[in-house]
């Protein structure tokens, strides 16, 4: 801003002492302006297309147009040299290119900081929606992400002609985790639990803490066989967990699987799973139980 600022005011002074050193002074104010604009076009060439703003553009053009301005000055002053600078054809166009140059590189910082301004707030929303949709306590999911997002996900494997089935999993005599060993050996639990299904699942699957010790999963493009292929392998890797707070406790989870009909809403899916997930508790626990 300062070079912009210092070449505007020196493009209107065409006093004789200043026309004396006009090439050596211009070359040398045009030389590091030069650098400007070549700094933003390698900075540009980083960044991806939707990331140049506007801003940069006005900046790189101004940036451009002074030293374009300045050279120019500098070679008409040295093949047409005049005895009274005032009458030079050129010093109107100069006075011209320094203001346009100090316009566009002042809009340019303008919009450029407008731009980054706006960019710190999205992310700062993007944060503020992670956590809204996160459980604090085991990193996945809440039960309004998945309420959100399990919406979509069905939506579009209807469109796509694909199965949606609806797992509910509930750990086994979690109060007496907490009773025993404490609270703070029941958030061990659950977080290691969480970690260890989010491992066994597939991206396109959604999970979450569906509240208290209770776990919800959404198996995108999974029939029933498969869907209890997955439940097995759930119920097994919680049984040869080893979670230190519990002292080697064994921990188990019973879980009940729904497949969403064509025209059932999700609601009534997980309704049916949650019907299963009961089914399995009064069996004996630690077992998966299907939705008719």
């Amino acid at each position: 801003m300062g070079f912009t600022v210092f070449v505007a005011l020196w493009a209107t002074d065409h006093s004789p002492q200043h026309e004396a050193s006009a090439s050596a002074r211009v070359i040398a104010t045009a030389l590091p302006l030069a650098v400007f604009p070549a700094s933003w076009l390698l900075r540009m060439r980083a960044r991806r297309p939707r990331e140049v703003t506007i801003g940069t553009w006005y900046l790189v053009i101004g940036a451009c147009v002074g030293t374009i301005g300045s050279l120019s000055r500098a070679i008409a002053f040295a093949v047409h040299p005049v005895p009274d600078p005032m009458h030079s054809p050129f010093a109107g166009v100069a006075a011209a290119v320094g203001m346009a140059t100090c316009l566009l590189m002042t809009c340019g910082l303008m919009l450029e900081a407008a731009a980054r301004s706006q960019g710190k707030l999205r992310a700062s929303n993007a944060q503020l929606q992670r956590v809204a949709n996160t459980d604090p306590l085991t990193g996945v999911g809440n039960r309004r992400y998945f309420e959100t997002a399990a919406l979509e996900a069905v939506a579009a494997a209807r469109e796509a002609g694909q199965p949606v089935c609806v797992v509910l999993l509930d750990i086994d005599h979690f109060k007496d985790i907490n009773d025993r060993h404490g609270h703070e050996a029941g958030d061990e639990v659950l977080r290691s639990i969480a970690t260890m299904v989010s491992a066994q699942l597939r991206a396109r699957d959604l999970l979450a803490r569906w509240g208290g010790e209770e776990f919800a999963v959404l198996l995108v493009g999974a029939d029933v066989p498969e869907a209890a292929r997955v439940g097995e392998r759930l119920l097994q890797g919680v049984r040869s967990l080893s979670v230190a707070a519990v002292g080697g406790q064994r921990i188990t989870l019973s879980a009940g699987v729904a497949r969403l009909g064509a025209t059932e809403s999700l609601a009534e899916g997980q309704r049916r799973a949650d019907a299963a997930l009961y089914e399995a508790k009064t069996q004996g626990r630690d077992r998966m139980a299907m939705a008719g």
